[in-house]
């Protein structure tokens, strides 16, 4: 994790007890500065820059001593590590203090005008599960600037997620959701690689699986779904076809939630 008051990584060992920390929910950028870049971060491009330092910034005056951007803290080179936090990366954002949600693309002008939901953040695969897991999340535009709480925005969330009001107000909740709603929220949205299209959902249903870069989405969602099946059987008459199927199926459920709306 970043130590907020020194700018420096520091590890912690299996077993040890994490401290306090807060997590940064972001969407990535061209030139991202990376777990071997780290050391050199003063070097980097002002828009890397200040992405981190503004979240360091942000969790020292909440009295967070620590830090973790998924960025720089995972080491991207080493699969074994990104294989660990991916199975893992739910957990990080539930327990968390706090997540700052980083709108790179928004400022209040934006929201004035059309509403914070037309940031790129809100059709990315993963920022599914970072905006349900935390305790709680606040939002930021492009220059730091405060935008409200999850449990504030939760009326602009809901119309722009399809998720439901009393679930952004109180995520605790989801675990009595179904489960076929839940993946419907994450249909519409991308991915990087496609095979996180599956792997992005492992909180969200509360299932996961070796991650393997090398399959593909439909190999990906099959293997998903088996294990979906064994820790839910009485779900396994509710689906029809393979994984491809599902989500075709998952897909037109969402264009109808959302034109009903």
């Amino acid at each position: 994790m970043i130590n907020t008051s020194s700018l420096e990584l520091e590890d912690f060992e299996d077993g040890v007890s994490i401290p306090h920390y807060a997590i940064l929910s972001h969407t990535w950028g061209a030139e991202e500065i990376g777990y071997h870049e780290f050391d050199r971060l003063i070097s980097k491009k002002k828009e890397s820059l200040q992405k981190i330092v503004g979240a360091c910034m942000r969790a020292r005056s909440d009295g967070l001593r620590y830090l973790w951007i998924d960025t720089c803290c995972i080491n991207q080179e080493d699969q074994t590590d990104v294989h660990r936090n991916v199975k893992n990366m739910y957990s990080y954002y539930r327990n968390s203090r706090i997540c700052y949600a980083y709108l790179v693309d928004t400022d209040m002008q934006d929201v004035v005008e059309s509403g914070f939901g037309q940031s790129r953040w809100f059709t990315r695969g993963w920022t599914l599960q970072e905006l349900l897991a935390p305790p709680e999340v606040i939002f930021f535009d492009s220059h730091w600037g405060y935008m409200g709480t999850r449990t504030k925005l939760r009326k602009e969330i809901s119309g722009v997620t399809g998720i439901p009001e009393y679930i952004a107000r109180n995520p605790i909740s989801l675990r009595h959701v179904d489960v076929q709603e839940r993946m419907s929220w994450s249909v519409l949205r991308k991915t990087s690689r496609s095979v996180d299209r599956a792997y992005c959902l492992f909180g969200i249903l509360g299932v996961s699986i070796e991650p393997n870069y090398n399959e593909d989405l439909v190999t990906a969602i099959n293997r998903l779904q088996e294990a979906f099946f064994e820790r839910y059987p009485e779900k396994r008459s509710e689906f029809a076809g393979d994984g491809v199927d599902l989500l075709k199926m998952l897909t037109r459920r969402s264009h109808r939630a959302r034109y009903l709306k």
